[in-house]
């Protein structure tokens, strides 16, 4: 089986002479990988030589990607010559274990995947005007759009400056487009009320009227964020490069696609999801990299997901807030793996290698996933929740996931590294003790968290940002998933919430959890190291963790401890005995020497953030017998069975949908949902079983005829 190695460099490749116009990239942006042809067959798709009457050859290439992966078999490698193709491209191809299908850029050319619309990208001189009527700096698009969907107070669109990839805010509400007010504090009470404006910087707002986009670049006065935060750049929209997304799917779409790798390819335009699989087996992303709209990829019912060396961005600019996002447009995630209502179709296996996930509201959700392991990457500027893990009780009683490993990585500007919360879901409770059912254990192991820097959560009415990441929290005080916490590394800006012991890992000891707090580092900025532990016995085991104060330093050693030490439950249970406080310079020689030394794509970074040499450029490489079965012993045996094909059609309201859904899963159906959208007779045949769910009508639904 093969894979890809993507290399990422800096570059302002489209920019005006070598100039960036609008905002400087938040992030590296990918450029072209040369490496060796792959074995067996190849086909070829050019989207500027190409005609869908060639044959495929490199000589007669086709056009498009929706009618050249239709022409793979099982062993075809698809190379994507240089070029942007503007598809929303949706297969469920199928290779075999054998004999996978790949679909990758040409050697030395790099080839990008766009949803967006395309003239707002190649002709943004003609495909804008200026908006009198509107707002200073307001652009209006010469023409209508009648096809996007065009929801009343929603985010209907999402885009990016071409140039730099820095995204536009999706604006719910003409009235924040339009607004002067740059400050959450002049709303008043209701951060959500849609009549007091608030401008969250560039972006843009479909009309439901005209189907006309709406867009102002106009700059963003926000002093606590620095000015180098701020955008200051070209405000006329007829001079930039923009990439603007509608509603209308994912821009890539493998759901129930089997044995297909993905390499070199970068994927962008979409307002929902950009990448989305459902149903699907042994997917692997080498080298990708994918702009969110909602999400940068979302998983449902998939077995052996693999990424590596990808990167997965955002929708989060520099001046973007978490209550921008939340109550202003979306409350986005990097990675969807998980749902509120766990499917009796879960998701299986997945693995992030060397993977980058930034600049978002929230960040990697896979509670729901059995067995999840995140190895040598990199999360970066993320407002809310990071890593999500709770595991929910599904309809049936079951909590089929967990065994979440997270290793050899770095997590820096993340309100909640490591998150918990029962939310719409469920947690059983399951004998007298008032203990829950809970996932498999979470194990993180040789890890930095850095949260030592701001995090634009909450905006400050005035002054600098007071808001700074933690280890781990939850929402609704669900019991946490069992901990396996051993030879971190974590910096904190202060102490912990209510002084919790391990920056703040000893909270939440309850309802049946354990936890392993082992030869840790805890380094605080300010204030004291945490020392509240549980009051009474809990499966909690501290072993060998150092703990140090840069504001209190030495003066801190006949404080720290001492007063839970004199407690009997300290004589009990003996926690905490062989910590020591100690400076980052007394720590023994051994604590974090395992330490990997590079993460994110290609190992751009050091662990402790730097950035670091490349690894070489490599040719493509063998995984034998494949990397999921090393890791994981999968089989195809551990294959959700397939008895049929279900129509679900959801109209409104259809409370008991997710039940019955779950109840088909289970029973072997491959559930398809169509939500406000109307499935024609002439579809049946494709469906062994057809539902349909609440009032069409009232979804609003439209029966075509």
């Amino acid at each position: 089986m093969k894979c890809f190695i993507l290399l990422l460099i800096f570059t302002t490749s489209l920019s005006v002479c070598g100039k960036i116009v609008s905002h400087p990239p938040m992030r590296p942006l990918p450029q072209p990988v040369d490496r060796p042809l792959t074995e067996g067959p190849h086909k070829f798709v050019d989207v500027n030589q190409g005609l869908d009457t060639n044959s495929g050859t490199k000589e007669k290439p086709w056009k498009t990607l929706a009618h050249a992966i239709e022409q793979l078999r099982p062993g075809d490698t698809l190379y994507l010559r240089g070029g942007t193709y503007y598809e929303r491209v949706s297969t469920s191809i199928k290779g075999t274990r054998e004999k996978p299908v790949i679909i990758a850029s040409y050697p030395g050319e790099l080839a990008v995947i766009d949803g967006g619309i395309r003239e707002f990208y190649e002709k943004p001189e003609t495909a804008w005007e200026p908006y009198p009527e509107g707002a200073d700096g307001e652009y209006l698009s010469t023409k209508a759009y009648p096809e996007l969907e065009a929801r009343i107070n929603k985010t209907n669109l999402l885009g990016n400056f071409g140039e730099s990839m820095v995204p536009l805010f999706g604006y719910r509400d003409i009235t924040d487009l339009r607004s002067n007010n740059h400050k959450f504090k002049n709303l008043g009470a209701s951060k959500t009320d849609a009549g007091k404006g608030i401008y969250c910087g560039p972006g843009v707002y479909l009309n439901p009227e005209t189907h006309r986009i709406h867009i102002r670049l106009a700059h963003t006065q926000q002093p606590s964020i620095g000015e180098e935060n701020n955008y200051r750049g070209e405000t006329d929209p007829r001079k930039l490069s923009l990439i603007i997304a509608g509603a209308g799917g994912p821009t890539l779409d493998l759901s129930r696609a089997e044995y297909i790798t993905l390499g070199d390819l970068v994927v962008r335009g979409a307002r929902d999801a950009t990448i989305n699989m459902e149903n699907s087996l042994q997917i692997i992303l080498d080298g990708i990299t994918s702009f969110g709209g909602a999400s940068a990829l979302r998983a449902k019912g998939t077995q052996s997901l693999i990424c590596l060396d990808s990167s997965f961005r955002g929708i989060a600019a520099p001046w973007i807030w978490r209550w921008s996002l939340k109550y202003r447009a979306i409350e986005s995630r990097i990675v969807s793996a998980s749902q509120w209502n766990p499917p009796a179709r879960g998701n299986k296996n997945f693995i992030f290698s060397r993977c980058e996930f930034t600049d978002s509201v929230d960040g990697v959700f896979v509670g729901n996933v059995d067995e999840c392991l995140i190895t040598g990457s990199y999360m970066d500027n993320v407002s809310d929740d990071g890593f999500f893990l709770t595991s929910r009780t599904a309809y049936d009683g079951t909590t089929p996931s967990g065994n979440i490993r997270i290793n050899q990585s770095r997590i820096s500007r993340t309100l909640t590294a490591l998150a918990f919360g029962v939310g719409h879901g469920r947690q059983r409770t399951i004998n007298e003790q008032g203990h829950k059912q809970l996932g498999a254990e979470c194990v993180f192991v040789l890890n930095v968290f850095d949260c030592r820097d701001p995090v634009l959560y909450q905006q400050p009415t005035s002054g600098p940002i007071t808001t700074y990441g933690r280890i781990a929290g939850d929402h609704g005080s669900p019991v946490w998933e069992p901990i396996l916490f051993s030879t971190n590394t974590v910096y904190s800006q202060a102490s912990p919430w209510r002084n919790y012991y391990a920056a703040g890992l000893a909270r939440g000891m309850k309802g049946g959890t354990t936890r392993n707090i082992s030869i840790n580092q805890f380094i605080h900025e300010s204030g004291m190291p945490g020392e509240v532990l549980p009051q009474q016995e809990a499966d909690l085991k501290t072993e060998k963790n150092i703990h140090w104060s840069n504001e209190f330093r030495d003066k801190g050693r006949e404080k720290f401890l001492n007063k839970f030490r004199s407690t009997a439950i300290f004589i009990k249970t003996k926690w905490t005995e062989d910590d020591f406080y100690l400076s980052p310079e007394e720590a023994p020689s051994w604590l974090g020497a395992n330490l990997m030394k590079a993460v994110g794509a290609r190992g751009r970074l050091t662990i402790e953030g730097k950035p670091r040499p490349n690894y070489p450029i490599q040719p493509l490489i063998e995984i034998s017998p494949g990397i999921t079965e090393t890791l994981y012993k999968t089989d195809q045996t551990r294959r959700y069975p397939l008895k049929g094909k279900a129509a679900m059609v959801k109209g409104y309201p259809a409370f008991d949908a997710p039940i019955l859904q779950f109840a088909m899963e289970k029973a072997g159906m491959d559930v398809e949902v169509f939500e406000k959208e109307w499935l024609q007779v002439e579809e049946f045949s494709k469906y062994d079983c057809v539902v349909f769910l609440g009032s069409t009508t009232r979804a609003g639904i439209k029966h075509l005829t």
